[in-house]
């Protein structure tokens, strides 16, 4: 059975269906010059010359044969185009009912408070005045990914398309899980990095995970059981599948304990399981098709030894550069690599560092040290030119 998985970047989850045997191709923008040599793989930006845009996966893929399709970021805000694949394709995820659902501001707030899981307060278009402080809220796109344009609410009205929400001081965080429709399993708790000016990012952008996060382990134990409580609840009510995703943050009450407050949930595989694979010797990719398929495995994630920390970070640019060199960048711990000649943009990414290291702390230097290297000695950039420019 060829399968199709689609998204915006492919790399992680294609190197985890290879590894476990599956027969994949991939459809997704970069198309970096390390996936390509793993799996077979046709890029918007490469091949097709076109824009990131979802539709645009969707139609590409017409000139394909395939019988299934595994989707990922950011397929879950466009249930609608999913729909348009093929009749006799079958979706290896969440149904695009339940993609409606879960991804429905109004029906998840809801759901929070009736089940009493702790969330930011939320409102919608047209509630705004509800909020009588201008201060302290964060608007947000309805289709939110990758913390792209999040910035601080100034008051304006809120579009059909925008929402706004209190702001939670703590740890931000997310805690990855398998799914089978009835029950769920948890997989992996790390930390998130947001805007690190480190890694070239800026505001609230996502720019990486390190695992576990920078609690104590009574703390974690006492997340996992929450955690655990509230990925259930999920499950049951919105007939949760395959590998999926909850951002939060790790808040404190005030007695000092930690308490997970619900951001969102992300129904399809996350960027962040790249690391509970690293860590524990799972195959995300073949877990998520058993999940699918109604079985979970046999795994407790409070067993595992977090003695090792693991970090994921995506570098951005920071100006308009061209690139040199990537030789020997896998042997480094470098994944996403463009190729030699590529030209990158201010503000987007060049590529995702893997690390480790015995503490939280050593392991986000070691990740900042990786990043100093690719731009300052391994990178070794080229200025674009600004048109008009002599020189």
């Amino acid at each position: 059975m060829k399968t199709l998985i689609t998204g915006v970047s492919t790399r992680a989850i294609a190197e985890s269906a290879v590894k476990s045997g599956h027969d994949v191709f991939t459809i997704d923008y970069f198309g970096d010059h390390d996936q390509k040599q793993i799996v077979e793989n046709y890029s918007l930006l490469r091949d097709f010359n076109l824009p990131f845009k979802a539709e645009n996966l969707i139609a590409v893929s017409s000139s394909f044969d395939f019988d299934s399709l595994v989707y990922i970021s950011n397929f879950e805000n466009f249930p609608e185009l999913l729909d348009k694949a093929p009749q006799q394709v079958r979706i290896l995820g969440n149904s695009t009912q339940t993609l409606r659902k879960v991804r429905d501001w109004k029906v998840l707030r809801d759901f929070m408070t009736t089940d009493n899981i702790p969330f930011p307060e939320t409102l919608l278009c047209g509630e705004e005045m509800r909020a009588h402080n201008q201060k302290g809220w964060l608007l947000k796109p309805t289709n939110s990914g990758g913390g792209s344009r999040i910035k601080a609410w100034e008051g304006e009205r809120l579009s059909h398309h925008q929402i706004i929400q209190r702001y939670v001081e703590g740890i931000p965080a997310s805690i990855s899980f398998l799914a089978d429709g009835h029950k769920s399993l948890l997989i992996g708790l790390s930390a998130q990095l947001i805007g690190l000016n480190e890694l070239g990012a800026n505001g609230c952008t996502w720019c990486g995970n390190i695992l576990p996060p920078p609690v104590t382990k009574d703390e974690y134990h006492q997340l996992i059981k929450m955690l655990k409580k509230y990925a259930a609840s999920l499950t049951e009510t919105f007939g949760l599948k395959g590998a999926c995703g909850i951002d939060f943050i790790i808040a404190r009450d005030h007695k000092g304990a930690v308490k997970p407050i619900i951001l969102e949930v992300n129904p399809r595989y996350t960027a962040s399981m790249e690391l509970a694979e690293m860590a524990y010797g799972l195959n995300i990719y073949s877990l998520h098709i058993h999940a699918v398929n109604g079985t979970l495995p046999h795994f407790s994630l409070l067993s595992q030894d977090n003695s090792i920390y693991y970090a994921k970070g995506i570098l951005f640019s920071q100006y308009d550069i061209k690139v040199k060199s990537t030789r020997g960048w896998m042997d480094k711990g470098i994944r996403d690599i463009p190729f030699e000649g590529d030209e990158i943009g201010a503000g987007q990414p060049v590529c995702t560092i893997l690390t480790e290291g015995g503490s939280y702390k050593e392991c986000e230097s070691s990740l900042f040290s990786m990043a100093e290297t690719i731009k300052h000695e391994v990178f070794d950039i080229i200025p674009i030119p600004a048109k008009g420019n002599m020189l």
